[in-house]
């Protein structure tokens, strides 16, 4: 069998200098974990400006905090002052034993009235200040639950943007490798050392890469049209960026059992649920309340001026009035079957929300153990998929195979490569269903630090190990070039 060409084996390590350096940036210039955290939250910053649904649940929050000072201001002093003018026109008669007499008056009048009231004791009005608190603190949970969500949003919008760039990367060179194995079963067609039918395999699997190609370009314009609606059209990940900047921090194992009362004890969904439950039961309570008298204080103080001989120039006045209900027509009992089915309904409305969440919970953590296996499982494969490449490619440097044979190995790692990106979206997606279920988006750690061993998500791993073929190649190429002063210009 011939031995490999110069410029072949300068095209080789090209194309494998390509496959393990090109998305990424030098260690030194490789932003650190603080970069990328602060550029992440930047955009997540953004996306609380942009995102609709989570403007509307803080609107909500506010508007329930104002309520809050309405029902208090109802139990607080009120005051008013009323002032009034008047010119009188006024006939008086004057009966007597024989004869009436009728006499016109004239005369101008002018009084300023200022009184205060303030509630002693409404039983109703101060359920309703229990009442909209409990709202309130309902809407304060939905803003916290929005946050989490929103976050884990953001994060993953990276990490497609991220795995995108690494798939159209590979698919490009998958490609490539696909067009020579083509081009040597072209070769060997014509030397007769092969069949059509094998050659028109080969032709099919180049065409599924050049379709890999556009699939990919086409994922990774959704990924970044993804970030740009979250975040605005200034939502860029820059190039210097890569996974190995997106290592996830270790989970600690923890059962279903403890998975689920974390769940129901700190989810801010479930949290709303419970305090617009107690918010049902204050207003079954407020209806029962109909029944109770109210008792107001008043304080009363006028002044007036009259052109008439008599009439009251200052009066003040203090006092207490008290309302008792006596009959309300049957509102009372049916104002509390209606408040016990409400609560009712919101009873159940929480049980379903529990399930609901604590289903969505477990799901996630068994999708998190699954995806770290299969993550696991894929780095595996690469790195045979690696040591196998460069057994090929001893094999090719000393002539006893084909750089089809090569081109099918190299095929394969990117292959593997592809299907890790894949699991990597997978991992990402459960690690963040995962934090956002137990309410632990922002108490743990997002990323990784130097020190954690237990991160997933391997991107260094891999590039150094493409990085050692690279190297291999180059090796190889400088060899082989030694004999060729063109070749050698080529390698390098």
């Amino acid at each position: 069998m011939a031995r490999p060409s110069t410029q072949w084996l300068a095209s080789l390590f090209l194309l494998s200098a390509v496959i393990s350096s090109a998305p990424y940036a030098s260690a030194a210039d490789a932003p650190d974990r603080q970069e990328t955290l602060a550029l992440i939250q930047t955009h997540y910053q953004k996306a609380k400006l942009r995102d609709g649904d989570h403007r509307a649940i803080e609107a909500a929050a506010v508007s329930a905090r104002n309520a809050v000072d309405v029902a208090e201001s109802v139990l607080g002093v009120k005051v008013s002052a009323t002032a009034g003018s008047f010119i009188t026109d006024r006939t008086e008669a004057q009966p007597s034993n024989r004869l009436e007499s009728e006499s016109d008056r004239q005369f101008t009048s002018s009084q300023m009235t200022v009184s205060a009231r303030k509630p002693l004791y409404r039983r109703k009005d101060q359920l309703s200040v229990e009442q909209v608190r409990s709202r309130y603190q309902s809407a304060q949970a939905l803003v916290e639950a929005s946050e989490q969500r929103l976050f884990a949003k953001v994060v993953m919008a990276w990490v497609e943007v991220l795995v995108s760039r690494d798939r159209l990367l590979t698919a490009s060179e998958s490609e490539r490798r696909a067009t020579i194995v083509r081009q040597e079963s072209e070769r060997r067609l014509q030397a007769g050392e092969t069949s059509a039918d094998l050659l028109a395999l080969e032709m099919s699997r180049e065409i599924a890469r050049q379709a890999d190609v556009q699939d990919a370009r086409v994922r990774l314009g959704i990924a970044e049209r993804m970030l740009k609606d979250l975040a605005g059209d200034d939502a860029v990940i820059p190039e210097i960026f890569s996974l190995a900047q997106i290592m996830l921090a270790p989970i600690n194992d923890q059962s279903e059992e403890e998975l689920t009362v974390q769940i129901e004890r700190d989810h801010p969904e479930l949290r709303s649920f419970r305090h617009l439950e107690d918010a049902a039961l204050i207003e079954r309570e407020k209806a029962s309340a109909e029944r109770y008298p109210t008792v107001d204080g008043y304080i009363t103080a006028s002044k007036g001026e009259n052109d008439t001989a008599t009439y009251i120039r200052d009066e003040r006045r203090i006092g207490v009035q008290v309302v008792v209900p006596l009959y309300t027509s049957g509102l009372i009992p049916a104002a509390l079957a209606q408040t016990e089915a409400e609560l009712e309904k919101s009873r159940a409305m929480t049980a379903a929300a529990t399930t609901r969440l604590k289903t969505v919970g477990v799901n996630s953590l068994s999708r998190l153990h699954a995806s770290r296996a299969r993550l696991a499982s894929s780095h595996f494969q690469l790195k045979a998929s690696a040591v196998h490449i460069r057994s090929v490619e001893g094999a090719y440097l000393a002539g006893s195979t084909t750089r089809a044979d090569l081109a099918r190995a190299e095929l394969d790692y990117l292959q593997y490569r592809q299907q890790h990106g894949d699991y990597v979206v997978q991992y990402t997606q459960s690690w963040l269903d995962l934090h956002t279920a137990t309410s632990r988006m922002f108490s743990s750690p997002l990323l990784a630090s130097p020190a954690d061993s237990g991160a997933v998500i391997p991107s260094v791993q891999l590039i150094s190990t493409t990085s050692a073929s690279a190297r291999r190649s180059s090796e190889s190429c400088a060899r082989v070039a030694d004999d060729n002063l063109m070749g050698r210009a080529q390698c390098q």
